[in-house]
C-alpha cells in the first residue's frame, strides 16, 4: 500500500540511498515504538496516553519515544517531545500514511518498525502495543469462518467492540474491523532482532499460547491475564523504567501498573492482573508440563472451579495454567516442579483481589501470571476454535494437543 510522507520524511529518506551516515541524530542507547490502534471506542483514553507521555517525557532519556496512532481517518507517526499541553498533540510528526492504511494488516506494524530501526539507530529497541485486545484468538472477522453456533459461550460481537468504553478489550478497528492475531504478530517480529521488551496495554493478552509463540521476538513479554481498564497503562510513572540505564526495568514498570489500580479509589477501579514473561526460559515450562501430563491424558481433565479471567463473551477461554494444571494432574510424581518452573518463567506477577467488584466482575483467588486455554467438553460448539489453536505451538510443545485430543 502507498503511504505518503512529509517533506521531511521524503527528503530522510533521499538521503539515506546515498549516504551511509545515520538518517537523524546519532546512535542512542534504546529506541521505544509505541503502536497505538485508537480508531475504537477507546479514542479519547489513547489519545490521553499520548498527551501523558509526552508531559513526562524527559529529553536526559538516552533515547527515543515514538508514537504510531492510527484514528481512523489518519495514521501518523510521531517523535515524541516534551509538552504540557494535555488537549493536543504536540509532537513531532515523521510519517503521515494514507487514509486506507489499516494497522492490523499483516505486515503494516513490520512497515513502521522498519522505517524506525532505519531512520533511527539505537543499540535497544522495544514495543508498546496498545488498543483493544483478546489474547490468542482469531481476528475478528473468524465469524465466517469460525462461527461458533448459538449454544457456544464465546460469541463474539459482530462490530469492533459495544460502546462500553470501561475496558481495553490485539487492535480493533471500526474502519477495517480487524485485529492483530498474536500468531501472526510473532510472523512480523521474526525479521527484527531480539526486542528488549513488549509490553502489552490490552486485555487478555498473557495468554500462554500467544506469548509462547512471541518467545523469540522479545527478552521480556508485559501483559495481563484479565481486562485493563480504559485507562490503561500509567505511562507517567512507568516512563523511567522504560528508559533506565542499561536496561529497562521490566519488573518495576509491572510494579508501577499494578500500584496504580490497586490505589484507586473505588472498588470497581480496584482491578488488574499484571505480569512479567522472561520469554527463554518458556520452554522450561513447556517441557517441565509435559513431564507432569501423563501420556494417556486424552480428553482427561476437568475445567470445574478453575480460576478465570474472561468475563462475556470470552469466558471459559482463559484459565489460570497453574490452577489448572494442580486441579487436574495434582497427583503427578513431578507435579511439585511446576511451582518453580512457573517462578522461573514469570519473573513478576500481581494482581488485585478483585476484577470490577459490585459490577459483574469475579474474584481473584489464584494468579499465575499466564492464562491457557481448555475445550468445552463434550460439545463441538468449538470445533472451528479448537483447531485454530493448534496453530500455535504451545500445544505441541506442552502435550496439552494430546490432552485436548487436537
Amino acid at each position: 500500500m502507498k503511504k505518503y510522507y512529509t517533506i521531511l520524511a521524503l527528503s530522510l529518506l533521499l538521503l539515506c540511498q546515498c549516504s551511509k551516515k545515520p538518517l537523524v541524530g546519532e546512535k542512542t542507547a534504546r529506541d521505544i515504538l509505541v503502536y497505538i490502534i485508537a480508531d475504537n471506542n477507546l479514542a479519547s483514553n489513547l489519545d490521553a496516553d499520548i498527551n501523558e507521555m509526552e508531559a513526562v517525557w524527559n529529553e536526559s532519556y538516552d533515547g527515543r519515544l515514538f508514537v504510531f496512532h492510527n484514528t481512523g481517518k489518519n495514521s501518523i507517526l510521531y517523535r515524541i517531545k516534551h509538552d504540557t499541553d494535555l488537549k493536543h498533540i504536540n509532537s513531532e510528526p515523521l510519517i503521515q500514511f494514507n487514509s486506507d492504511f489499516d494497522p492490523c494488516k499483516k505486515g503494516s506494524l513490520t512497515e513502521v518498525m522498519q522505517f524506525v530501526k532505519a531512520s533511527y539507530p539505537a543499540n535497544q529497541h522495544a514495543l508498546v502495543i496498545s488498543s483493544h485486545g483478546s489474547g490468542w484468538l482469531p481476528n475478528l472477522n473468524y465469524t465466517s469462518t469460525y462461527t461458533l453456533d448459538q449454544h457456544s459461550k464465546l460469541l463474539r460481537p459482530t462490530q469492533a467492540h459495544s460502546n462500553d468504553s470501561s475496558e481495553r478489550t490485539i487492535g480493533s478497528t471500526y474502519k477495517h474491523v480487524t485485529e492483530i492475531e498474536m500468531y501472526d504478530l510473532a510472523t512480523m517480529l521474526e525479521s527484527f532482532e531480539k526486542l528488549e521488551f513488549i509490553m502489552f496495554d490490552a486485555c487478555l493478552m498473557a495468554s500462554v499460547e500467544g506469548l509462547y509463540q512471541l518467545r523469540n521476538s522479545a527478552k521480556f513479554i508485559i501483559s495481563s491475564s484479565a481486562e485493563i481498564l480504559a485507562n490503561g497503562a500509567p505511562y507517567d510513572k512507568m516512563m523511567p523504567h522504560m528508559f533506565a540505564k542499561n536496561a529497562p526495568d521490566v519488573k518495576a514498570m509491572a510494579n508501577d501498573f499494578l500500584l496504580y489500580y490497586a490505589g484507586q479509589s473505588s472498588e470497581v477501579l480496584r482491578s488488574a492482573t499484571i505480569s512479567v514473561v522472561q520469554t527463554d526460559r518458556l520452554e522450561t515450562l513447556a517441557n517441565t508440563i509435559k513431564q507432569i501430563i501423563p501420556q494417556s491424558s486424552i480428553n482427561s481433565y476437568t475445567t470445574a472451579g478453575v480460576q478465570q479471567f474472561g468475563r462475556y463473551p470470552y469466558q471459559d477461554t482463559f484459565y489460570d495454567l497453574e490452577d489448572f494444571i494442580t486441579k487436574n494432574y495434582n497427583h503427578s510424581p513431578d507435579i511439585n516442579n511446576l511451582q518453580a518452573a512457573l517462578d522461573y518463567a514469570v519473573v513478576y506477577s500481581g494482581a488485585t483481589d478483585y476484577m470490577f467488584k459490585g459490577a459483574g466482575g469475579f474474584k481473584i483467588n489464584t494468579h499465575c501470571g499466564l492464562t491457557m486455554y481448555a475445550p468445552l467438553q463434550n460439545t463441538t460448539a468449538r470445533n472451528r476454535l479448537n483447531i485454530y489453536n493448534t496453530k500455535y505451538d504451545w500445544g505441541k510443545d506442552s502435550n496439552l494437543s494430546t490432552v485436548f485430543a487436537y
